[in-house]
């Protein structure tokens, strides 16, 4: 039984009745990528499918790409942070104490 789908989940399409996943990459995020769109079939042809396949993958691409935003960016006032020496102890001194 074909029906009609008259309006396809937010970022489907369909072809050949089959529906395709289909997003623009933000342009903050383009360099990491080798084009400009996310596109893939979604294997199904039937849209409560497509619908619970396209919610799982924008969660998981959303949460990468907030993570890919965040490791990124320069940390304000960084040169306020401090650095810790892998090999030294933890602790503080009182003569680092009285430096600040």
């Amino acid at each position: 039984m074909n029906t009609v789908v008259t309006n396809p989940p937010k970022y489907t399409f369909l072809k050949d009745n089959i529906f395709y996943f289909q997003k623009s990459i933000p342009v903050d995020l383009r360099d990491h990528y080798l084009c400009s769109r996310i596109l893939f079939n979604l294997r199904t042809e039937f849209r409560r499918n497509a619908e619970t396949s396209v919610k799982y993958f924008l969660s998981k691409l959303e949460a990468y790409w907030l993570s890919s935003r965040t490791s990124c960016q320069i940390i304000p006032a960084s040169h306020l942070l401090a650095k810790y020496d892998v090999n030294q102890p933890k602790s503080i001194t009182l003569a680092q104490i009285l430096e600040c």
